[in-house]
């Protein structure tokens, strides 16, 4: 399965948002530093129980991690089936 770019682009993102380095991201949910520069990089998958806790981590919702843009759709913008 290959990894979206997106999730790993925002991923980074969040992080350096929140002014974290890796070692600190990846304590705070449990794995190391190589892991957190791996899933930046697309080197591997990621489960969806481990982006459920960079979620957390990150102090965001699973969405801002995966979600298209920087900008959310406002709920009245989303086009119709």
């Amino acid at each position: 399965m290959a990894v979206d770019i997106r999730i790993t682009y925002h991923i980074r993102r969040w992080r350096l948002r929140r002014h974290l380095k890796q070692t600190v991201l990846g304590a705070q949910v449990g794995l190391g530093a190589s892991t957190i520069s791996a899933y930046e990089h697309g080197d591997v998958d990621i489960p969806s129980s481990r982006l459920c806790r960079l979620a957390q981590a990150l102090q965001v919702t699973l969405n801002d991690l995966v979600m298209w843009t920087d900008a959310p759709t406002p709920p009245g913008d989303k086009p119709s089936a």
